[in-house]
């Protein structure tokens, strides 16, 4: 009983430090979405890239960019369009937003067409590593787009190195905004402050029920053990 309660309160006491770190994270993101826009040689500067709100000026690689399959809006599947946004000699990553399955899935959608020069306003995600059962088969000579699981930096580096395009190791997700083809609205976070403290409660809920079931399991037992001598 007394190590279930250590438990229960140390799980509590976990997702507790969660929330706290669920609230920096938002604060942080806040602070940055709301500040100027900044240029990427300013970016090159912070140690912490993540969340800043970022203003690009180049063009779009129409012709090699990836589909991160298994995405969800709104309750419907689809992909995330990841494509290559060139600024003179670096390359970006842009998240362009997320499109529905098509109804025969062995044919990858095409995207609209972006030509010439155009300004890029986003927010600055660091793609955070996953267990995946299989590695993407990737290779700068297959048909585009690719199809991919989770966004692997170190993978997509050696791709687009083939190509002669040195990206950037993290992606830009593009500003929310009305359009018609893309559909936007990040989540910075999997799971909200509150949830985590609901957690917390509710692990320490546990642990106290634990100790009051133990407490009267006890207490009685002493009253039969006394009636009996």
């Amino acid at each position: 009983v007394l190590l279930s309660i250590i438990i229960l309160v140390r799980l509590g006491s976990w997702q507790l430090l969660r929330a706290d770190e669920k609230t920096q994270i938002l604060a942080d993101v806040e602070l940055r979405k709301t500040s100027k826009p900044m240029s990427l040689n300013e970016l090159d500067k912070k140690t912490d890239k993540n969340y800043y709100h970022l203003k690009l000026l180049g063009e779009f690689d129409n012709s090699h960019y990836l589909l991160l399959d298994n995405r969800f809006f709104k309750g419907r599947v689809g992909f995330e369009v990841i494509q290559p946004f060139v600024i003179d000699n670096r390359v970006v990553l842009v998240n362009r937003g997320w499109i529905p399955l098509p109804r025969e899935r062995n044919n990858l959608p095409a995207i609209p067409i972006q030509q010439g020069e155009m300004e890029l306003i986003g927010e600055v995600s660091i793609p955070v590593e996953k267990f995946i059962l299989k590695a993407d088969q990737l290779s700068a000579d297959k048909h585009w787009p690719q199809l991919i699981q989770s966004i692997d930096i170190n993978a997509l580096t050696l791709v687009y190195a083939e190509l002669g395009m040195v990206i950037e190791p993290w992606v830009l997700r593009q500003e929310e905004g009305d359009d018609p083809f893309y559909q936007r609205l990040w989540i910075f976070v999997n799971m909200t402050p509150e949830r985590h403290i609901s957690y917390a409660v509710t692990w320490f809920g546990m642990a106290l029920a634990l100790l009051i079931i133990y407490i009267v399991a006890f207490t009685s037992r002493e009253e039969i053990n006394i009636g009996t001598d």
